[in-house]
């Protein structure tokens, strides 16, 4: 069956009567399953009876009104059907909210018609039922073979409760086996925990009962009622789903056979998608084209077994409703890319250092930051201090010059990641090193004589192997061999050339070698620089 349409919608406005607001919910029913047939099952839009993750994407159509409000009531409700947490006390009322007394909550109606759009239908008789008033409360059934609806409340006269007495109307209603406790949810929720057959009620009970806010007060419970109910107030919220909300899902999770743990299982996932009247599976818009809220939707059939799919949906809240819309996130911000901070090109010189800070940061808090590199040489390490901040140091030696294209990427812990990255050349840049003694010339204290130690004991510039210059006055003359022979066979550290600890005959041979000489040469500053 193809192309059956159905518009459902909350009637007559909000809570005109008392009794359209505490009315009636189950483990759950399937829109449709009055004309489909009892046994049902509507999955949401794509469902084909393959397994997996079944995304249903959501959107908001650009015409709407009260565009930018409606924002994150829609984000929220995505956040609260993925969840599929079960809750009580989810009725919040006055001065417990942060609604205004003369305004309706959009995002409970949000949820409630958003659930009708995914495949729940109403689980009480509701509106489309043609009764008025508390009748409306009663289980979803049919009308029976008599044509009518048979209405009992039972001995405690809680509408919806489990002695209601409902003759030859048939049952529409997924109740949990175990108990008949809409307030709680087995697990797993398939055809071996659930079942619509009076005949597998358990112990006294006449009727599947009820997640009405009267059945939850008759319990000893806070005020709940399933989301699915038809009916909302003034100054009401009801933000989270109910127990039998999340059953009636979780059973058309279980596939085609009904049987949760096997291949045709699947799991919804709702996807916000923004903005847009593309690819989207359930629209959502603020209009004057419904009388108060609705989901339009279409089906067709999965299989050959009574299940079907919606094939699209689209959400209407009337324009006209003073709707207050929440605007405090329930739900995680989509996630942004992060930024790291842009990287000059970089310079250094063979056997010097050089420490490159990065820095990232991230629109999302709590997104965990992690930088990776390309390109980075071995004598380069990447640090990453996991807040955002790191550098890379590197070290190259003789040999490593030349220039080098590195990339630094960042990447956040987001769902999905997202990353952001920077590109430089580090230029390694050749220093020569005439006496190869390890020193580059530029930082050679004694170019041309190899003094790996650098040895300058008076401070002048120039390493004691090539500074004879005893006087410092730039040149080795009779002079300075007047002051060496002063300190022969001494410890005299500036006139130990070779630093062996005694100004010896080894000493005057280097004497002799730089007579006539300017000390050095040296690549550093040295106090014939400066005369």
């Amino acid at each position: 069956m193809s192309n059956l349409r159905y518009r459902l919608s909350v009637t007559g406005g909000v809570a005109l009567l008392a009794s359209s607001v505490a009315n009636t919910a189950l483990a759950g029913a399937y829109v449709g399953s009055d004309q489909l047939g009892p046994d049902a099952i509507v999955h949401p839009s794509g469902y084909t009876g393959a397994g997996g993750t079944l995304e249903v994407n959501v959107c908001i159509s650009p015409d709407t009104a009260d565009l930018e409000d409606l924002l994150i009531p829609v984000q929220n409700v995505v956040a609260t059907v993925n969840a599929m947490t079960p809750t009580t006390g989810n009725l919040i009322s006055g001065g417990a909210n942060d609604i205004p007394s003369n305004a309706v909550d959009a995002e409970s109606a949000l949820l409630h018609e958003v659930g009708h759009c995914i495949g729940l239908a109403h689980p009480n008789l509701a509106s489309e039922s043609g009764l008025t008033g508390a009748a409306r409360d009663y289980t979803k059934t049919t009308r029976g073979g008599d044509g009518s609806f048979d209405l009992n409340d039972g001995a405690d006269n809680v509408i919806g409760s489990s002695d209601d007495l409902r003759g030859d109307d048939v049952n529409l209603h997924w109740f949990r086996l175990s108990n008949n406790n809409p307030f709680t949810i087995d697990d797993p929720v398939d055809s071996t925990t659930y079942s619509r057959d009076l005949n597998l009620l358990p112990g006294n009970d006449e009727y599947a009962a009820n997640a009405a806010r009267a059945v939850a007060n008759l319990l000893g419970l806070p005020p709940t009622e399933t989301v699915m109910q038809q009916g909302q107030s003034f100054d009401e919220a009801q933000r989270t789903l109910g127990h039998d909300d999340v059953a009636t899902l979780r059973y058309g999770e279980s596939g085609l056979d009904e049987v949760a743990g096997t291949a045709d299982d699947y799991t919804i996932k709702l996807v916000y998608v923004g903005v847009t009247n593309d690819d989207c599976n359930v629209q959502i818009v603020v209009n004057n084209q419904t009388g108060f809220a609705s989901c339009g939707f279409g089906l067709s059939s999965v299989g050959n077994n009574g299940h079907f799919r919606i094939t699209s949906g689209t959400v209407r809240l009337n324009d006209g409703t003073n709707w207050y819309y929440n605007q405090t996130p329930s739900f995680d911000p989509p996630n942004e890319a992060p930024s790291i901070v842009d990287i000059d090109n970089q310079i250094v010189d063979e056997n010097a250092q050089l420490a490159i800070p990065i820095l990232a940061t991230d629109p999302n808090a709590g997104d965990a930051l992690e930088f990776v590199e390309d390109g980075l040489p071995a004598f380069c390490g990447l640090n990453d201090n996991g807040d955002g901040t790191g550098s890379v140091d590197c070290a190259p030696l003789d040999g490593d010059a030349g220039n080098y294209p590195v990339l630094i990427a960042v990447q956040d812990d987001g769902d999905p990641p997202l990353f952001d990255q920077t590109s430089f050349t580090l230029v390694v840049n050749e220093v020569a090193d005439s006496d190869g003694d390890g020193v580059a010339d530029d930082q050679d204290n004694c170019t041309d004589v190899p003094n790996a130690a650098q040895r300058d004991t008076n401070g002048d510039g120039y390493g004691n192997l090539c500074d004879a210059d005893l006087n410092n006055d730039c040149v080795t003359n009779i002079l300075d061999l007047g002051l060496f022979r002063t300190v022969f066979f001494t410890t005299d550290g500036d006139a130990d050339f070779n630093g062996d600890g005694t100004v010896n005959f080894v000493d005057l041979g280097i004497l002799r070698t730089l007579f006539f000489q300017a000390p050095g040469p040296s690549g550093v500053t040295s106090v014939c620089d400066v005369r």
